[in-house]
C-alpha cells in the first residue's frame, strides 16, 4: 500500500493494519523455520508494510501529517 493511500486512514485502522501485519509477520517467521513458506519474499513485503505504518504513526505523533478523523485536543478545550 502507498504512503499517500496511509495517511488517508484513520489513527484506528492504522492501528489494526500494524497489529496484523505484526502476526503475519510471526506467522511468516514461523513457517520459514519449518521450511513450509513457499514465498520467501513476503516476509520482505511485510516488514517494510510494518515500517511504513510505523513512520505514519509517528508522523502523526510528531505533528508533521495528521491521521484524519482525529479530533485535535485544543479544539476539545475550546468547546468546554
Amino acid at each position: 500500500m502507498k504512503r499517500e493511500e496511509l495517511r488517508e486512514l484513520t489513527e484506528d485502522e492504522v492501528s489494526n493494519r500494524l497489529r496484523d501485519s505484526v502476526e503475519e509477520l510471526e506467522n511468516l517467521k514461523f513457517k520459514h523455520s519449518l521450511r513450509q513458506l513457499e514465498n520467501q519474499q513476503r516476509i520482505k513485503m511485510v516488514r517494510r508494510n510494518i515500517a511504513q505504518l510505523k513512520t505514519v504513526i509517528h508522523e502523526d505523533r510528531l505533528g508533521l501529517s495528521e491521521l484524519p478523523g482525529k479530533t485535535k485536543k485544543q479544539d476539545v478545550k475550546e468547546n468546554e
